[in-house]
């Protein structure tokens, strides 16, 4: 199993990656569609790496627009697949 800070870790390493901003401006609190590259397809490419990263695979429930609105979200959605999948 994967220690939540783990999880936040890496989530936050590939929101920064994927938005193209530095670690230290993703917090738990940030909004998705505060930074500046956010698009829909930036969120689809985000989803597809953190499935590839975490070896999981998001549900249409997971994935619905007002259940993903932080970066919290987003490592919270990892977390639940990581803890149904072990």
């Amino acid at each position: 199993m994967t220690t939540t800070s783990a999880v936040w870790a890496k989530v936050r390493a590939i929101v920064a990656r994927v938005f193209g901003v530095d670690g230290g401006v993703v917090q738990p609190e940030s909004e998705l569609r505060s930074f500046e590259s956010f698009s829909s397809i930036r969120l689809v490419e985000l989803v597809e790496d953190l499935e590839a990263e975490f070896g999981v695979e998001f549900s249409t429930e997971d994935l619905a627009p007002e259940r993903l609105r932080k970066v919290s979200d987003l490592a919270d959605c990892v977390t639940r697949r990581l803890d149904s999948d072990a």
